[in-house]
C-alpha cells in the first residue's frame, strides 16, 4: 500500500520556497522557466513477464513536465515536477517532483540547504525496501 509522504515534503517545499521569495538574494535572481512534452512507445511480447499466458501489446506514454530555475547572488532554486501518462495495465499515472533550494542566510557565514522530492513507486510486501524498478525478473 502507497503512502503519502506529502506533508514532510510538502511542508520543507513550502518552507524553503518562503525562505527563498523573502531574501533578498531572490529579488535580484534570474529565472528561467522550461516546458518539455516526451512521446514515447515500447512493444512488448510478454507485458506481465510470466511464462505462460504470455500477451504482447504496445505501451504508450505521455510525459509532460516543467523546470523551474533561479539563481541570484546567494540563492539557487530548481524545482522539477513531471507526470508519466502510460497506456500500461498497473499505475497508468506516475506523478514526482524534486526541488533543490541553497541560500546564504549570513554572508560567509550561515548557509541553508534543502532538498525535497516525491514520487510513486512499487511497494513489495516481502521486501525489507521494496522492489526495485530494474531488473524485477532477477536476469
Amino acid at each position: 500500500m502507497y503512502k503519502s509522504r506529502w506533508p514532510l515534503t510538502g511542508g520543507l517545499l513550502i518552507l524553503s520556497s518562503i525562505l527563498l521569495f523573502t531574501s533578498e538574494a531572490s529579488h535580484a535572481a534570474n529565472w528561467r522557466l522550461s516546458e518539455n512534452l516526451s512521446l514515447g512507445g515500447i512493444f512488448t511480447d510478454n507485458v506481465r513477464l510470466v511464462e505462460k499466458g504470455k500477451k504482447s501489446r504496445l505501451i504508450g506514454m505521455v510525459t509532460p513536465s516543467i523546470l523551474l530555475h533561479g539563481e541570484g547572488r546567494r540563492a539557487r532554486f530548481d524545482l522539477a515536477a513531471s507526470l508519466i501518462f502510460n497506456t500500461g495495465i498497473d499505475n497508468p499515472v506516475l506523478p514526482r517532483y524534486r526541488a533543490l533550494l541553497g541560500t546564504e542566510l549570513v554572508k560567509n557565514s550561515l548557509f541553508f540547504n534543502v532538498t525535497s522530492q516525491a514520487g510513486q513507486g512499487r511497494i513489495n510486501p516481502f521486501a525489507a525496501a521494496g522492489s526495485p524498478v530494474v531488473n524485477q525478473t532477477g536476469n
